[in-house]
C-alpha cells in the first residue's frame, strides 16, 4: 500500500511537471536548442521509468546494491533536469528520491546521501538564479526531503510492526485453536470413561441383581421383573455404544481449527478452500496440519508482499494435500528457514513430504503432503 501510494505521488508530481515544462518549452523555442530539449525529455522519462521500478512490487527481487545504484540514477536524471530545463525543478524530483531512500539507507546514511545531493543541485541552481536564491532553495527543499523520509520512515516501521503483529496473532490462533479443540477432546474422553465407569458398572450391577430376582419370584411378579432385567440390559447396550462411538469419534474438528487460524489475518487476505471431510481428524495429524498452515500464512505475510494467499486442503489417498500459493513476489531460487526446515521435519516425521518453488512472477507455491 505504501509503495503504491509513492508511486502515484510519484507519477502525479512528475506529470504536473511534465505539463509546465512543455508549457515552458512552447513559449522559448525560439531560444532554446532542440537537442537540449530532446536531452531533457530523456532524462525526464528515465526518471519516472526507475522510480515506477523502485516503488513497483517487484523490486523486492532486485539485489540491493543494483536498487542503490539505481536510486543514485535518479538523483543523477534530477540534476540533468533542474540544468537542462533552466528551472528550478529538480528539488522536487529530489525530494522523491529521498522518499523511497527508507528501504535502503539508514538515517545516517540517507542524511549524507540528502546533504550530496542537495549540494549538487545548490551548484545547478546557482547558475540559473542568484546565489542567494539557489541558498534559499537548498535551505528549504532539504526540510522538505527530511520530512519525506522521515515520515515515509515511520510508515515503514508501523507497517513492519502491523506484520509482526499478524505474525504473532496468527501463532496465537493456531495455539488457541489446539488447545480449544484438545479441551474438547479432553472433555469428551472424560464424559465417555465416566460413562463406562460409573453408569455402565450400574447398570451391569443392577442387571445382576435383576436376574437373581427372577430365580427367587415367580407368577406375574416374575414377569415384571424380567421386564426390567430386559430394559436394563438393553440400557447397557445403549451406553456401551455410545461410549465406543465417542472413542472412534473422538478426533479433532480441523475445520473449524483452520478457520480461527486464518480469521484475523488481514493482509494477505487468506482464500481458504476445504475439500475435505475435516471433522474427525486425529489429534496429531491436526496438529501438523494446523503449523504448516500457520507457517504458510507467516512466511507470506513476512516475504512475498503479496495481497492474496489461496490454501487447499484435499483428502488424497491415504493423506490429506495442502496446496498453497500467493501473488507475491516469489523469488528465483528460495532458501529453507527455520519455519520451512520446521514443516519438513513435521512431515516427515509420519511420512509425509513437502514441495515449495518461488514461482518466478508467479508468486510462492508450496505443496504438503500430510498422512
Amino acid at each position: 500500500m505504501m509503495q503504491q501510494g509513492l508511486n502515484i505521488a510519484g507519477l502525479t508530481t512528475w506529470l504536473v511537471i511534465g505539463l509546465a515544462s512543455v508549457g515552458f518549452y512552447v513559449e522559448q523555442r525560439q531560444a532554446t536548442a532542440p537537442s537540449r530539449w530532446m536531452a531533457f525529455a530523456l532524462c525526464y522519462a528515465a526518471f519516472i521509468a526507475l522510480l515506477l521500478f523502485e516503488t513497483g512490487r517487484r523490486s523486492g527481487r532486485t539485489p540491493r546494491h543494483l536498487r542503490l545504484a539505481l536510486l543514485a540514477a535518479q538523483s543523477i536524471c534530477a540534476l540533468a533536469i533542474a540544468s537542462l530545463s533552466g528551472r528550478p525543478v529538480g528539488f522536487i524530483f529530489l525530494t522523491l528520491v529521498a522518499a523511497q531512500m527508507p528501504s535502503l539507507l539508514g538515517g545516517i546514511a540517507a542524511t549524507c546521501w540528502v546533504l550530496a545531493q542537495s549540494t549538487a543541485m545548490g551548484l545547478v541552481y546557482a547558475r540559473i538564479v542568484p546565489a542567494w536564491e539557489a541558498r534559499s532553495y537548498v535551505a528549504v527543499y532539504l526540510g522538505f526531503q527530511a520530512f519525506a523520509f522521515l515520515i515515509v520512515r515511520a510508515a515503514t516501521a508501523e507497517l513492519a510492526a502491523r506484520e509482526e503483529l499478524a505474525r504473532t496473532n496468527a501463532w496465537l490462533r493456531a495455539t488457541q485453536a489446539l488447545l480449544s479443540e484438545s479441551g474438547r477432546l479432553a472433555e469428551r474422553e472424560r464424559i465417555s470413561r465416566d460413562l463406562h465407569d460409573v453408569l455402565g458398572h450400574h447398570l451391569a450391577a443392577m442387571s445382576l441383581n435383576l436376574e437373581a430376582a427372577r430365580h427367587l419370584s415367580d407368577g406375574p411378579s416374575r414377569v415384571h421383573v424380567e421386564t426390567a432385567q430386559t430394559l436394563a440390559r438393553g440400557l447397557l447396550g445403549d451406553v456401551r455404544t455410545l461410549v465406543r462411538e465417542l472413542h472412534e469419534t473422538g478426533g479433532m474438528d480441523l475445520k473449524r481449527a483452520l478457520g480461527a487460524l486464518v480469521e484475523g489475518v488481514l493482509r494477505p487476505q487468506v482464500h481458504l478452500v476445504l475439500r475435505a471431510e475435516l471433522v474427525d481428524v486425529d489429534h496429531e495429524l491436526c496438529q501438523v496440519l494446523l503449523r504448516c498452515v500457520q507457517e504458510t500464512v507467516t512466511n507470506a505475510i513476512k516475504h512475498s508482499a503479496a495481497n492474496n494467499l489461496w490454501i487447499e486442503i484435499r483428502r488424497e489417498n491415504d493423506g490429506l494435500i495442502l496446496e498453497a500459493h500467493d501473488d507475491g513476489h516469489g523469488a528465483p531460487v528460495v532458501c529453507p528457514g527455520l519455519g520451512l526446515r520446521g514443516m519438513r521435519d513435521r512431515l516427515a516425521a509420519r511420512g509425509g513430504q513437502l514441495d515449495f518453488e518461488g514461482a518466478g512472477r508467479a508468486g510462492f507455491r508450496l505443496r504438503a503432503l500430510v498422512r
